[in-house]
Formats: C-alpha cells, sequence, structure tokens
C-alpha cells in the first residue's frame, strides 16, 4: 500500500469511532449517511475488517465497552 492508501485507511478507521457513537446514540441517520460515504470510496468495506481488529485489540486493553460499538 502507497503512504496515500494507508493515510486514508487510518481516516477511515477513525470514522469508526464516530460511527459507534451515532450508533451509541440512536442517531441512525446520521450512521447511515456516513456509511454511504465510506462505502463509496472502499465498497468492499476493508476498512470495517481492519478496524473490528483494532477495536477488539483496543478492547481486549481496557475493556471499555465504548470501544465494542
Amino acid at each position: 500500500e502507497s503512504k496515500k492508501d494507508m493515510i486514508l485507511m487510518a481516516n477511515k478507521i477513525d470514522k469508526v469511532n464516530l460511527l459507534g457513537n451515532y450508533l451509541k446514540n440512536g442517531e441512525f441517520e446520521k450512521l447511515l449517511n456516513l456509511v454511504g460515504i465510506i462505502n463509496q470510496s472502499d465498497p468492499r468495506q476493508v476498512y470495517l475488517r481492519n478496524s473490528e481488529i483494532i477495536y477488539k485489540e483496543i478492547y481486549k486493553n481496557n475493556n471499555d465497552i465504548n470501544n465494542l460499538y
């Protein structure tokens, strides 16, 4: 992967935290709108698989329930 691709993936993974907050707060319209935007640039949803791995590790280290969203 190029440096640009890695930065874009990091930005998408960072957006997963925002998606989790939308889910936790019941802001489903915002959630779906953001998912639609992200999926346009990543239709295979690679960012979700990578985010799941990252947030599972973070949760294992601190057991903060917010990392499960």
